[in-house]
């Protein structure tokens, strides 16, 4: 619950507008028995391309003694996440089926060596884009989820970004959600799909300083946020720096 919570969290201090929906069942009723997992809950999001984002506890057993017997008790070890996209995707499955391939070396402890989406158009799309690629570099570069794969539900109307193994949201940090909209976007354009268009986020007001105090400093241009001005990125936000 705490993961769930401080993602929520997160995602509100960046100005995204969340709340939490908890699981309501024990995890008995609903521990996947092959794959030790169970759904702990979904974060609501309003006014966003991507609608909601499904987090799923991955369990580790371990053996525990006690004075009269021996048994297996679970306990968190991870989680997935599900970044969810609600809208009318008839016919776009195969237009949009991509997969994140990760290319790791070394044993005890593997590094990343290259980075690819593999698929159809969307994957195409995705790989010419480079802020995209920066965030990637910045979260799978750093071995923080094991995969990315988008996968096409016609029957509900979804397009499922599903992340296993997401190490970042596991250790309280804030994921690359920006990131995600991006790739959410060009599910979008692609899919020729309308959605309709998130409010831009309030702009933090700035106060004038001497020029001797702000000439080593720029502000975010979409959070407003002072920083050092050869900063590539956001520090609160995580934007990417024109």
């Amino acid at each position: 619950m705490d993961v769930l919570e401080k993602l929520c969290e997160n995602l509100c201090v960046c100005g995204v507008v969340a709340s939490l929906e908890t699981a309501k069942t024990s995890i008995l009723e609903t521990l996947n028995p092959f794959e030790n997992t169970r759904k702990l809950g979904r974060v609501l999001i309003e006014g966003r391309d991507i609608d909601s984002i499904d987090v799923e506890g991955i369990y580790s057993s371990a053996t525990q003694a006690g004075p009269a017997v021996t048994r297996k008790v679970l306990h968190l070890s991870s989680v997935n996440l599900v970044y969810v996209l609600k809208c009318s995707f008839q016919g776009k499955k195969d237009l949009l089926k991509t997969k994140l391939h990760v290319k790791r070396k070394g044993l005890l402890n593997p590094k990343v060596v290259e980075i690819n989406w593999e698929g159809s158009a969307l994957a195409q799309e995705l790989n010419n884009d480079e802020e995209v690629n920066d965030l990637l570099w910045q979260s799978i570069g750093q071995l923080s989820a094991r995969d990315i794969e988008v996968k096409t539900d016609e029957d509900t109307s979804k397009v499922r970004i599903h992340v296993r193994d997401d190490r970042q949201v596991f250790q309280g940090e804030l994921p690359p959600f920006q990131m995600y909209e991006k790739i959410a976007e060009h599910i979008y354009t692609l899919a020729d799909a309308s959605k309709a268009v998130r409010p831009s986020p309030t702009k933090q007001p700035t106060v004038s300083r001497p020029k001797s105090e702000t000439s080593g400093i720029k502000y975010c241009f979409k959070c407003g946020t002072d920083m050092p001005r050869d900063a590539a990125f956001c520090l609160k936000c995580g934007t990417k720096q024109d």
